[in-house]
């Protein structure tokens, strides 16, 4: 029953994570298609102060005030470009600081499962010196709990760790 439990929480969280994931990525392709309406504004606004500055030059008449006005947009533009890019960033580092947690935790849970399998390991057995798989007469031992398992396991009968 401890593996059937194990195998559901074990995809209750791959399926958590990749609802994130997507989430993540969802946002981040949002936050780019912005980036790239901003950026073709502020190239529109470029091409309109050249041709405000060629119809001044061609017709002698004074454009300063449109060209000033598109200067303020372009730099309006600008202060959201970076804010969008910051966001970007921002999701990026929560990720991987997310990425980093769970990996000090998959570590933690083995180190956890490590100290629990030598706890109750009979006393007269030795626990496996390696924290890998060790190899014993009938098979090998679970990475994860310390179960005995058949020498060809994919994965332990009792904890549902996938095995090496």
């Amino acid at each position: 029953m401890d593996f059937f439990k194990n195998l559901s929480n074990s995809l209750t969280k791959a399926a958590e994570a990749t609802a994130k994931k997507a989430g993540e990525l969802t946002d981040t392709a949002k936050l780019k298609l912005k980036q790239n309406r901003i950026t073709t504004d502020i190239n529109d606004a470029y091409t309109d102060i050249g041709k405000l500055i060629y119809k001044q030059y061609k017709e002698s008449t004074d454009e300063s005030a449109a060209i000033a006005e598109k200067c303020l947009a372009i730099d309006k533009s600008n202060e959201e470009l970076a804010a969008v890019t910051a966001e970007i960033e921002a999701i990026k580092a929560a990720a991987e600081a997310a990425k980093a947690q769970a990996a000090e935790e998959k570590a933690q849970a083995a180190e956890a499962a490590d100290e629990t399998a030598a706890e109750e390991a009979p006393a007269t057995e030795e626990a496996p010196a390696d924290e890998a798989a060790a190899e014993t007469p009938a098979g090998k031992t679970c990475s994860a709990c310390g179960a005995e398992l058949p020498a060809d396991a994919l994965f332990c009968n009792k904890c549902g760790q996938k095995q090496d």
